[in-house]
Formats: structure tokens, C-alpha cells, sequence
């Protein structure tokens, strides 16, 4: 597991955007609306 404080800086440190496109299909489904980065939902 790991350290809640890691977890934290990565969420607010690293740009989501950019994080979720790295991992391409490894990723969450996820999509730029209205200048925002959202995630799609599952169902």
C-alpha cells in the first residue's frame, strides 16, 4: 500500500490529464469536457 501522503502530492502535484493519457489503454476511460478533465463512467 501506499503512504497516504505520497498519494496526496501525486493527486494534487501531477497534472491528471497528462497522467491518464500516459498509461494509454492501461488507464481509466476518461475525456476532456467543457475544458475539464472527467473520467467516463463504467456501466
Amino acid at each position: 500500500m501506499f503512504p497516504a501522503d505520497l498519494l496526496r502530492r501525486l493527486r494534487n502535484d501531477l497534472p491528471m490529464s497528462v497522467t491518464i493519457s500516459a498509461l494509454g489503454r492501461e488507464g481509466p476511460p476518461s475525456k476532456m469536457r467543457d475544458g475539464r478533465f472527467v473520467f467516463l463512467c463504467p456501466a
